[in-house]
Formats: C-alpha cells, structure tokens, sequence
C-alpha cells in the first residue's frame, strides 16, 4: 500500500523506491538530482514534473519507455492513498489498553495509597 507523504520530496523518494522494485537502476545520485531539478523547473505543471524526473531517472531507451507508465501508475495510486500524516494521528487516537495489575499497584504506591493487599 502506498501512503501520500505530507511533502513533495518525500513522495518522490517513494516514488524512486517504487521505480527500483520495478527493475530501474536508480542510485541515490539520481535520487538526488531529481530532487535538485525541482529547484530549477515549475513543478506545478505536470507535462514539465514528469518530463524532469523522466530525464533525471532513466538511464536507458527501454526505461524511458516504461517510465509514462509507471509514472501515471504511482500517481494514481497516490491520489487514492491516506495521508502518512492522518495514518500516524489515528494510531495515536487509539483507546489506551487497561494497565496491568503491576502498574496499578505502583501507581498506589508511588501516590501515597498504601494498600494492606499484597497484588
């Protein structure tokens, strides 16, 4: 499953790892250089994002070839995905879990409610 990262950058560094498990040699220089390229272009446009990554990525005619493809594929994917950031804040907006037993009698202790019971 693929989650939306909460920044461009991060989407691309996901989107290069989701490039290599289909068979691209992308190293962390082209990483690198895809990220710095966002620097110099208009990102807002599409036609010219794919056009500077596509240029930054493929190393051969064959992954260029490829590259439109999966480029749509990612992208999709992640206009359906959650937000990595909402994901994290409904984890931590679970119910907390009851306190063991040891827990509760430290507590006690800790508070000054000394109980005769041994627990």
């Amino acid at each position: 499953m693929i989650l939306r990262q909460t920044s461009l950058s991060a989407n691309i560094v996901q989107f290069c790892r989701f490039l290599r498990l289909k068979k691209f040699t992308i190293g962390v220089e082209e990483e690198t250089l895809s990220l710095q390229a966002l620097q110099f272009i208009d990102y807002t446009k599409p036609s010219t994002f794919r056009l500077a990554l596509r240029t930054t990525l493929c190393r051969s005619k064959t992954h260029a070839d490829e590259f439109d493809g999966l480029f749509n594929e990612y992208w999709k994917q992640v206009e359906k995905a959650v937000d990595s950031k909402s994901k994290e804040e409904s984890s931590k907006k679970r119910p907390s879990v009851s306190q063991p037993v040891q827990f509760k009698s430290l507590k006690a202790w800790l508070h000054g409610n000394r109980n005769d019971d041994t627990e």
